[in-house]
């Protein structure tokens, strides 16, 4: 059972992707204005990204999206930011059944 504080995160999922209210969900650490997406690091917190874009006007979130999507192969529609809109640190939601995972 995941312990909640009020509309945050889970206090113990483990790893980077966990399951939050039935989908899969995975944290991202950001480093925005780099020369390429890339994925760098996977850590037990967050899966580290740099993303060519800069973090202005949702550019850089609009950038991950478009990365993870293409990353998982998986449309752009499917996946959505739920938390750190203004933040290196975001989590993203799985919003496909392939991706769902049974309790």
């Amino acid at each position: 059972m995941s312990h909640t504080h009020h509309s945050q995160e889970p206090v113990d999922p483990v790893g980077p992707i966990f399951k939050r209210k039935g989908k899969l969900s995975i944290r991202l650490l950001i480093k925005p204005g780099a020369q390429t997406n890339s994925i760098v690091d996977i850590d037990q917190a967050h899966i580290h990204m740099r993303i060519a874009a800069q973090p202005r006007d949702g550019d850089a979130n609009k950038e991950v999206i478009k990365y993870v999507a293409r990353v998982l192969t998986i449309p752009k529609t499917c996946i959505q930011l739920v938390h750190g809109q203004r933040s290196r640190s975001k989590t993203v939601e799985l919003l496909t059944e392939k991706h769902t995972i049974d309790d």
